[in-house]
């Protein structure tokens, strides 16, 4: 039942565009921050819906800027039914000018996981657009509240990867879910890579009432133990560390904040087993509730 079976090398740092074209931000700008970046060879993550489309005009005037240092991409596909799937991949080709997609991230329904067991609509779709060479990969994205679908999508091995948001402070599966995908080396392509903030430890004093604050307090120490010069690089180490993590996926339109992605790529040391172990008893301790109802 699965479409293909081994991935591409992704560069260990995939550069999220969902930052781009945000109000108030400058539209020659933004092609220049995507060119500096597409000549450090590292991976695009995309979506037709980041800011109404407008990133893909960014994209697509970077792009034919230097057509041969068009980076490979992971854009989001949506497929309620085989034909919105059908249309959808075909306005992404249009819209980035573009004739492939190299990994496909399928975004779906409940009824999805069942739809590749069996070999239905969606999958004789994904099939076929991979057999003429349009889609190469597919992974699965999945999300909250979703863990017990994906589950059953995982088991069924239907699929080449699987992403959700997962950093130092989120990971939106099941505690099954995680364990199962760690167990079975499934490939993770991890999203939202920093969860779109930074903490300074220096300054942070626990005791907030909110889920976000008890874990960073609970980070604390060991963020200190790891030898991280700062929050990026922590995360960046923490996921790169785990052998099934394949990428980690940070979306940003600050040279400043993509110089410290790149920095803890280039310098990347994996963290000591034990501090692994205890960020994983933290997150299954913290989201032992995740999508149970």
């Amino acid at each position: 039942m699965k479409l293909r079976k081994s991935l591409p090398s992704l560069s260990r740092f995939t550069f999220g565009t969902g930052r781009l074209a945000i109000k108030g931000s400058s539209f020659a700008e933004d092609v220049k921050l995507v060119r500096s970046v597409m000549e450090t060879g590292v991976w695009f993550h995309s979506s037709s819906d980041y800011e109404q489309g407008g990133v893909f005009n960014v994209l697509r005037a970077a792009f034919a800027e230097s057509p041969q240092q068009k980076p490979p991409c992971i854009i989001k596909v949506y497929c309620p039914t085989a034909e919105t799937a059908r249309a959808h991949v075909e306005e992404i080709l249009r819209n980035l000018g573009t004739d492939r997609i190299e990994i496909a991230q399928l975004c779906s329904n409940a009824d999805f996981a069942e739809d590749f067991r069996t070999q239905g609509p969606r999958w004789e779709l994904f099939q076929d657009l991979q057999s003429r060479g349009v889609i190469g990969n597919y992974l699965s994205e999945i999300f909250a509240g979703d863990s017990t679908n994906a589950l059953e999508l995982a088991k069924a091995e239907a699929v080449d990867a699987y992403t959700y948001y997962y950093n130092l402070i989120d990971r939106q599966i099941s505690n099954e879910l995680a364990d199962f995908l760690q167990q079975k080396q499934l490939p993770v392509l991890a999203l939202r890579t920093v969860g779109g903030r930074n903490v300074d430890f220096d300054s942070f004093s626990p005791g907030g009432d909110d889920a976000t604050s008890r874990i960073i307090g609970e980070l604390k120490p060991l963020f200190y133990e790891s030898g991280s010069r700062n929050w990026t690089e922590f995360n960046v180490r923490f996921l790169l560390s785990q052998p099934n993590i394949l990428t980690t996926i940070g979306a940003t339109s600050s040279r400043v904040h993509l110089a410290a992605f790149f920095e803890a790529e280039r310098n990347f040391q994996p963290l000591a087993p034990a501090l692994i172990e205890a960020i994983h008893a933290l997150h299954s301790r913290a989201f032992a509730t995740f999508g149970k109802s």
